[in-house]
């Protein structure tokens, strides 16, 4: 190819049409003269492609653009412009509604799948939940802004009505991945129309009498015939415009380019060694995609938190905390956060008293979680706590337990999906209506004389019960006989003769008896 100017005048600034001639030499599509031109830049000025044929010639006829008031290039400002965070937005649309089909039988829809987002969507699984509906390509990807189209073919076993729901597993950000899908099978057919009766034939006419035939009119003498006019000569027909010739078909780029590359996998580990496989897609210039894991050079910035194998597979390290994984490939790199965080395996209630025995009593008891790396941490005042039977045992926020009535309550406590609970048991007695003090012997008649007293409570459901431990004791003279924890009476002082009140008291009531001593001589 040859490419001659004509006019030597300067390409801009002049108002001057200008050409050049574009000469053929050898047969070649005229798609890759265009591709070759597209690296030719002429300042101010528009070229037109006039037409060329293997063998021929071009002519480029640039034209000169107005020119403009040259604009200031823009400051620089102190920090960079924020780059977007990658975003893949997944829409949905398209009627999957099939309708009734004849069992045996396949119908199909189309499913769409757009990406409003500015980063490539890649689908890995398409399912339906519905055995009779099948859906190609079950995977795949969605450019920026783009949309591909999935065929879903629905095909009854059953004379039935089938729904479900579509769901595209992909690594979107954000946007809904289902759509409702339905279909009603049947084993019936529809009987063609039944053939119309045919129409009664009607009785034919009368044929009516001929009308009489009347007298033919005299015939009027011709005109005489006038003189043709002359034949006017034809108009030269017009000459046919030029069939203009097809636009070229450029060429396919035979070396697509990698234009960049896209990371899928888990963002997130629980625990140490757990791991996770993330993959490497490049995408070319043709809009064309590849698999490039294996190829690609596989990073981590912190492998104590976690690493990364050269095959793509990242494992959970020692420490919790967020590292960025990186993938370098033919000069293109591309990198995602992953996190490793612990998760709560179990949580434990302990530290209280498991009985309480008067009202507003308080136990006060602990919430240990146990995470997926062996640590163990007090959540107690984290912990949501509830008590099953609240009437019997209150609990705090901070996991304080109160008594209120006799009974069983369960005290739960629930902290990151997981729980446990303890039984707390609460006996408050009933008060005692009365109290009475009894003894076999209320007199003391030597030094060392004892005399054992009991102590007992009577109820108003007609019970007694011995509270004679229970019971609080008092001598009001103990100096004449004192008394002990237990009720046991002894004598006091040697040779003192009297008499003294022994008391007892329990939950209010209070009862006494005399006690004598006398000194034989």
């Amino acid at each position: 190819m040859t490419i001659q100017q004509h006019n030597t005048a300067a390409l801009t600034g002049s108002q001057e049409a200008q050409t050049m001639t574009i000469h053929r030499e050898r047969r070649r599509r005229i798609g890759r003269v265009s591709s070759t031109l597209r690296g030719v830049a002429l300042a101010g000025m528009a070229l037109f492609l006039v037409g060329c044929d293997s063998g021929g010639s071009n002519v480029l006829s640039p034209t000169p653009l107005p020119t403009a008031a040259p604009v200031a290039a823009p400051a620089a400002t102190a920090t960079a412009a924020a780059i977007a965070a990658p975003t893949r937005i997944i829409e949905l649309s398209g009627n999957l509604a099939f309708g009734i089909d004849t069992v045996g039988t396949s119908n199909t829809e189309t499913l769409t799948i757009t990406n409003t987002g500015n980063s490539r969507l890649r689908w890995t699984a398409i399912s339906t939940g519905l055995s009779v509906v099948t859906a190609s390509p079950t995977s795949g990807s969605v450019k920026p802004g783009g949309s591909k189209t999935v065929t879903l073919t629905f095909s009854p076993v059953a004379a039935i009505t089938y729904s479900g729901k579509v769901k595209v597993t992909s690594n979107k950000t954000s946007g809904k991945h289902t759509i409702p899908v339905s279909g009603t099978g049947t084993t019936s057919t529809v009987d063609p129309d039944p053939a119309p009766e045919p129409a009664p034939t009607p009785e034919p006419a009368p044929t009516p009498e001929p009308a009489p035939t009347p007298e033919p009119a005299p015939t009027p003498e011709p005109d005489p015939t006038p003189e043709p006019d002359p034949t006017p000569e034809p108009a030269p027909a017009p000459e046919p415009d030029p069939t203009p010739e097809p636009d070229p078909t450029p060429e396919p780029d035979p070396d697509p380019t990698l234009q960049d590359i896209y990371l899928f996998g888990s963002h997130l580990l629980t625990s140490e060694n757990d791991t996770t496989q993330w993959k490497a897609w490049a995408e070319y210039s043709d809009d064309t995609e590849q698999d490039v894991t294996a190829s690609a050079t596989w990073e981590s910035s912190n492998p104590a938190v976690a690493s990364v194998s050269s095959s793509g597979l990242v494992t959970a390290g020692v420490l919790l905390g967020t590292t960025n994984i990186k993938a370098t490939f033919q000069g293109q790199s591309n990198s995602g956060p992953i996190t490793v965080k612990a998760t709560v395996k179990a949580v434990m209630v302990a530290g209280g008293d498991l009985k309480l025995t008067s009202k507003n009593e308080t136990s006060q008891w602990t919430a240990m979680a146990f995470y997926s790396n062996a640590t163990k941490h007090d959540v107690t005042t984290s912990a949501t706590w509830e008590s099953t039977n609240p009437a019997v045992a209150s609990v705090s926020n901070s996991g304080l337990v109160t008594a209120l009535a006799s009974g069983a309550s369960n005290i739960k406590a629930t902290f990151q999906g997981q729980s446990n609970y303890v039984k707390i048991t609460v006996e408050i007695p009933v008060p005692p209506v009365g109290i009475g003090v009894f003894g076999s012997d209320l007199l003391l008649t030597s030094s060392d004389d004892t005399s054992q007293l009991t102590a007992k409570a009577f109820y108003s459901d007609g019970t007694k019960q011995d509270v004679t431990a229970s019971a609080t004791w008092e001598s009001s003279n103990p100096a004449v006989a004192s008394v002990s924890s237990d009720g046991l009476v002894t004598a006091g002082q040697p040779m003192l003769a009297g008499t003294t009140w022994i008391k007892a008291t329990f939950q209010g009531k209070v009862h006494a008896v005399l006690i004598k001593r006398i000194v034989l001589l």
